[in-house]
């Protein structure tokens, strides 16, 4: 049987939903999706901004000055705004400002709130923006113990949930993880959605030179287009689609750089994929392919971190 078909059936509603606040338009862009988000599955939405005690280079013996005081009043002040705009009979909304790095505040207030999302802007590539994308958004989607959505500059405003999702799979035990959370956030809507499962494949080096290797090669991509039809049949019954509105695609090259083009290709709302983190030196990272794809992703991604896809491994 597919793993994916053994996750018995369960009530998936999200019931709370985080928010990374920065003020800036990639938050506000990430905001828009997790109000969208909160809203249609009538959870809680959790504002969380992170400030410190102290101002840079000062040392954090010293005693927090007037200035930085001042910062931290400001920074209550917006986010108590911010809630206040936002928030409805409709939509309870909490905000948390803590003293803390940005990634620590974050997972903390997920943890604390039993996230079933959280949703974060990211700022693209290149230069500090892509610093600050492997300091805070990189942390975070491999830390997290729920999934991850990743907005970037380039997303569309959150105004309905997806109705066209990319899974991206290499049918590892994340990508399956991913699946499972893509439909858990995505199918609670009444209009229908369409999926595409895609695979990206490396072609051996010297293949055609080749025909044993090429012969093996062969089987090898017959062997993949029927484990993705099978894992696409049962989340097409999940998701409620018509062979009209559900595909497999087989692609050979770069995975981030294939799903990237097939996003464009196929105008995908989102991307879900697995994170693949790896622990080394006291920290998680994402893995190569995960981070790149949240890099120059045209649209939202959704990642499961490694840790949520060992604790759903009796689940799916």
């Amino acid at each position: 049987m597919d793993p994916v078909s053994q996750r018995p059936a369960a009530d998936s509603r999200l019931r709370s939903v985080v928010s990374a606040i920065d003020f800036s338009a990639p938050s506000d862009l990430a905001l828009s999706w997790a109000m969208t988000t909160a809203r249609t599955h009538k959870a809680q939405l959790h504002l969380v901004h992170a400030v410190s005690r102290t101002l840079p280079h000062l040392s954090r013996h010293e005693v927090m000055s007037p200035l930085a005081e001042a910062s931290i009043g400001e920074a209550d002040s917006r986010l108590a705004e911010l809630a206040d705009s936002i928030r409805s009979p409709d939509q309870p909304v909490q905000y948390h400002l803590l003293h803390d790095r940005p990634s620590v505040s974050i997972l903390k207030v997920a943890d604390w709130e039993r996230a079933g999302l959280i949703v974060i802007g990211t700022r693209g590539e290149g230069g500090v923006d892509h610093l600050m994308m492997g300091s805070t958004t990189e942390r975070v989607a491999a830390g997290a113990s729920c999934p991850v959505l990743s907005v970037g500059p380039n997303s569309k405003p959150g105004s309905t949930l997806p109705s066209r999702i990319l899974i991206a799979t290499d049918f590892s035990i994340e990508a399956d993880a991913a699946a499972i959370s893509a439909q858990e956030i995505f199918r609670a809507q009444e209009r229908k959605v369409s999926i595409l499962l895609l695979a990206v494949l490396h072609t051996p080096t010297g293949m055609a030179r080749d025909l044993e290797v090429s012969r093996l090669w062969r089987e090898y991509v017959s062997e993949c287009r029927a484990l993705l039809q099978g894992r696409l049949a049962v989340l097409s019954s999940t998701f409620g689609l018509d062979d009209a509105s559900a595909r497999v695609l087989l692609r050979e090259g770069i995975p981030a750089t294939e799903i990237a083009r097939v996003t464009n290709q196929e105008e995908a709302d989102v991307i879900a994929m697995g994170g693949r983190g790896s622990f080394a030196a006291g920290r998680e990272f994402l893995g190569s392919v995960a981070k790149r794809v949240i890099q120059t992703a045209p649209c939202p991604v959704l990642t499961v971190p490694s840790l949520l896809s060992r604790r759903m491994r009796n689940l799916i």
